[in-house]
């Protein structure tokens, strides 16, 4: 959003109104910065940039699950107020993802319920980490 000089959400306005996308390939936020403006040099337009990075977050996203036989549930803040994020992940999926009720609190009611429950919500549950985005694109980036 920065790049393009606006906030997320005229970002998600924006993206909204792409019926293409410019194809983003960097995981690294620095990279990926660097190619929105090699973009916008190019001439690409600035509706198909913003939805090709919500693709690309999306694309990130669905590389980092192990497998997903059911359905797929998404929270948090950003799929709770930014539609096109919604709709990017529903394209990379090639099905709907699940909203929950007030997704931005998801991870809140799950400290809750572990907490009622007396676990230790300050020990990670069953995580698992993304590989440094150096491992899959640009050597030497370790963001």
């Amino acid at each position: 959003a920065v790049k393009l000089g606006m906030t997320l959400g005229e970002l998600d306005e924006l993206a909204a109104q792409s019926e293409s996308h410019t194809v983003i390939n960097s995981y690294c936020t620095v990279f990926a910065g660097t190619e929105v403006l090699e973009c916008i040099k190019s001439g690409k337009e600035p509706k198909d940039i913003a939805r090709g990075l919500f693709r690309s977050i999306a694309s990130r996203l669905f590389e980092m699950i192990v497998s997903h036989d059911g359905p797929v549930a998404a929270t948090g803040g950003v799929v709770a107020h930014c539609g096109s994020m919604r709709a990017a992940l529903n394209e990379v999926l090639a099905d709907e993802v699940l909203l929950p009720p007030l997704p931005q609190f998801a991870g809140a009611f799950g400290a809750a319920l572990m907490a009622r429950e007396g676990q230790d919500v300050a020990e990670p549950v069953g995580q698992r980490s993304a590989p440094p985005c150096g491992s899959s694109t640009k050597e030497g980036c370790r963001c």
